[in-house]
């Protein structure tokens, strides 16, 4: 119960410290929970955790941890100079190591600010520049606290870019929202990354010519190649960091055994991190205490749950329990199809399609639509749409769809009566 009672606390406060027009004042209060002002200002709040001995830290969107403890709050840790605190980006964020009390090791996830990404360490570099409304990248950084003043503070010198260190290894953002999300360990000690679908939300995106938001720099910018100019479908390739949730051990960045791509020739590779796909703007994810096993090669650290912003009609809770789970984005949103994006969608130049030329096959690559099935209990082949009597060749990835745990309608629209509840509707996807 106590453990149930903990998560349930969690999810609480990160719905709290999300939500900006929320005051303390809003918020109605029952059993065991108890409302607490904390002492300080903290700019805009976007998250807060424990250590093992009750201290409580808070960070916020642009780059500033706070140490709370004995009613009193200190500056933990500042990094708002390489922040890009723009739109919905930020420094979403922050976890502390499970054996924190002995290592001191702490992690933040983040969106770069353009300036810093391109000229620190030059003599170009500006403390004081800042450049938000371009393409750039999302940054994972380990920083170790100083045990000389009660881990107090960070060591400077401690600093460790675990993933971002350059553009085109870094997960691509496009645009001021979807960017870096949340960090969670699981009960394996693996670190979980959530990553935003990089693109932008004002169009469609499917790649270009027209190109939205900031893509037109994707490619020619060094940030991805040809091959992922898909705009939000870049969600559906394991090749790509963006609308996922990674997998990755915490001291080197790497992807860990038990991933469902994971390549021990090649851990360094995207895809051996990959843990989830097919994910918007999962703000926040949290993993199931009790769920998970000890063994990190066992591929299981334990039940994820994933509030992931999805497009605009619907909100969703997914609901993580094995490796490889596609959520649907962007060719689901809520339990539906979303009819815009399977009108749009492109070739997936990763996956050459093997009857290309035969029979009046004029297809050399597979869609994206052809290699996600609806979830229908006990279909597990995808056949080849050139050539139905051909199934879909086993090494290139296909997936069924997981379907959310829950949905619930976005609150700026109204809901669409066509579609009427929001419990999973009965019998199989269209």
């Amino acid at each position: 119960m106590k453990s149930f009672v903990s998560l349930l606390t969690a999810l609480l406060w990160s719905l709290v410290l999300s939500c900006s027009l929320l005051s303390a004042q809003d918020l109605y209060v029952r059993e065991p929970f108890v409302r607490e002002t904390l002492p300080g200002d903290f700019g805009t709040p976007v998250g807060l955790t424990f250590d093992e001995n009750g201290r409580l830290f808070l960070w916020n969107k642009g780059g500033k941890v706070f140490l709370i403890e004995d009613g009193q709050s200190t500056l933990f840790l500042d990094i708002s100079e390489e922040v890009s605190n723009t739109g919905d980006n930020g420094c979403l964020g922050f976890v502390l190591h499970p054996e924190f009390a002995q290592n001191g090791y702490v992690y933040l996830f983040y969106t770069v600010d353009r300036h810093h990404l391109d000229h620190f360490g030059k003599a170009s570099y500006d403390p004081n520049k800042s450049t938000t409304w371009a393409a750039t990248i999302a940054r994972l950084t380990r920083y170790t606290a100083d045990p000389a003043n009660g881990m107090r503070s960070v060591l400077p010198s401690s600093r460790k870019v675990l993933m971002g260190t350059t553009r085109a290894e870094g997960p691509p953002v496009m645009f001021v929202s979807h960017g870096a999300a949340d960090l969670a360990f699981g009960e394996d000690g693996s670190l979980l990354v959530a990553m935003g679908d990089g693109a932008p939300w004002t169009h469609p995106s499917a790649g270009g010519p027209p190109y939205y938001g900031f893509e037109a720099e994707g490619v020619v910018g060094g940030f991805y190649p040809a091959s992922h100019d898909v705009g939000s479908f870049r969600a559906q390739l394991p090749d790509s960091k963006a609308g996922k949730i990674l997998r990755i051990d915490p001291e080197t960045g790497l992807g860990m055994p038990g991933n469902p791509y994971f390549d021990p020739a090649h851990p360094e590779a995207t895809r051996s991190m990959v843990w989830a796909l097919g994910l918007r703007n999962p703000f926040r994810i949290s993993v199931r205490p009790g769920t998970g096993l000890s063994d990190p090669a066992a591929g299981q650290p334990g039940t994820l749950y994933i509030g992931d912003v999805a497009g605009g009609l619907w909100e969703e809770l997914n609901v993580q329990r094995l490796g490889g789970q596609n959520f649907g984005w962007p060719l689901y949103d809520g339990y539906y199809l979303n009819e815009v994006f399977n009108e749009l969608s492109p070739a997936n130049q990763l996956a050459p399609n093997p009857a290309y030329g035969q029979g009046g096959c004029d297809e050399p690559y597979f869609n994206f639509r052809d290699l996600l099935r609806p979830d229908r209990r006990g279909v597990n082949t995808v056949p080849n749409p050139c050539d139905p009597s051909q199934l879909i060749p086993a090494d290139i990835p296909s997936f069924r769809h997981e379907r959310a745990a829950v949905i619930w309608p976005h609150p700026d629209t109204a809901l669409n009566p066509r579609r009427g509840t929001h419990m999973p509707p009965p019998g199989v996807e269209r």
